[in-house]
């Protein structure tokens, strides 16, 4: 296959992806953690678990670079499989709507999304030539914030007065990983290039060699430090009765 080929075929999926990124992140910045707040009445811990799913598989997506590395899997085939238990998770949390359920599966599910972030940069970088990277990938940002605002505003009208809908709600998150498996299984990739070693935090070596790549991180960990704490607060603060915002304010979760 071509490089132009290549690079169509891998935009053009990543298009239809970009849709159900958007949804997804409404699952884990909103909807998630109120049906765990509002219908099961989750104390502090699994609002906390809920909350951290996509945290989580932040930190474990480099063992999950390393698992590929040594697998010899190509990175899209393993992203799309990562996706697929994903899945899976949203449908037995939709099936078995029990507290420690949810909070296990709908955490897992939202990890594997983060996970594979690192397999599709290398995916980018493959498929995408590096004068055209950044437009066509910032084409498929525009088009999951699109997503996002539209599937937020349609779920939480659904969700208005008839939270007992939460179980279609997650089967639709089941369905969304599932057409993004699709959607990665056809992308084109090779495996990772062996490195000289396979310890999964191998890549940490890059903050002590680039100053540059280091000062990023430092401003980037601060900034996603106050986000990552704001965005549950924001669901507790709005969605639990006992601040009594509920009632005025709460159509501004979804």
């Amino acid at each position: 296959m071509s490089d132009s080929s290549r690079t169509q075929r891998t935009y053009r999926y990543e298009l239809c992806r970009a849709a159900s990124a958007g949804v997804l992140e409404t699952a884990g910045t909103t909807f998630l953690l109120l049906i765990a707040l509002r219908w099961f009445g989750a104390g502090s811990w699994p609002k906390a678990f809920v909350a951290a799913g996509g945290s989580v598989g932040l930190l474990l997506s480099p063992l999950v670079v390393g698992l590929v590395n040594r697998s010899g899997i190509e990175t899209s085939r393993a992203a799309s499989r990562i996706l697929a238990f994903g899945a899976a998770m949203f449908v037995i949390a939709a099936a078995f709507p029990s507290l420690p359920i949810f909070v296990i599966c709908s955490a897992a599910a939202m990890a594997t999304s983060s996970a594979i972030i690192p397999l599709l940069t290398q995916m980018y970088q493959e498929n995408y030539p590096e004068k055209e990277r950044g437009r066509l990938f910032s084409r498929t940002v525009m088009i999951r914030i699109a997503t996002a605002a539209l599937f937020s505003k349609c779920a939480g009208d659904a969700l208005s007065g008839h939270l007992e809908r939460f179980r279609f709600l997650l089967g639709g998150f089941a369905a969304t990983l599932g057409f993004a498996s699709f959607c990665l299984s056809r992308c084109p990739t090779k495996p990772i290039a062996p490195d000289e070693t396979v310890h999964p935090l191998r890549s940490l070596r890059f903050i002590r060699e680039d100053p540059i790549f280091r000062r990023t991180l430092i401003c980037w960990m601060f900034m996603g430090f106050a986000n990552l704490m704001m965005l549950p607060l924001r669901v507790e603060y709005l969605g639990n009765p006992k601040y009594q915002q509920h009632a005025a304010i709460a159509p501004l979760l979804y």
